[in-house]
């Protein structure tokens, strides 16, 4: 988990079958400390997780992804110019209770990360 130790929410919004959340990058994360010394980005591995704990923390289920037919890192998420993240996501269930999902990760105009992908409940 990476909440509170990557980032913090300052806002979280549900919808029916949308949520939103305002974040912030904690720029002294020990992650970005590695990922790389003196010009810090946010991993996309970390940006996908971001995604995930924002959809467990919504369902109250641990979820693992299994499918993804896009992922684009449109841009770099670099602390400190990009502190203020949006993140918005729509997502369903289908019938075989997979979670259906589209993602974006933004600040203002300037899009890091969109994703869509499918998530299962794990336990």
């Amino acid at each position: 988990m990476i909440q509170n130790k990557l980032f913090s929410i300052d806002v979280f919004e549900k919808h029916e079958t949308e949520l939103q959340a305002q974040l912030s990058i904690i720029p002294d994360a020990e992650i970005l400390k590695g990922h790389f010394p003196g010009q810090p980005v946010v991993p996309g591995v970390c940006q996908l997780q971001i995604i995930k704990e924002l959809l467990e923390m919504n369902f109250g289920k641990k979820l693992m992804m299994f499918h993804s037919p896009m992922v684009k890192f449109l841009t770099m998420m670099a602390p400190p110019h990009a502190h203020q993240i949006q993140c918005n996501i729509q997502c369903s269930w289908n019938e075989a209770e997979e979670l259906q999902v589209s993602a974006t990760l933004l600040q203002d105009e300037l899009i890091f990360l969109k994703f869509k992908g499918a998530f299962k409940i794990i336990e």
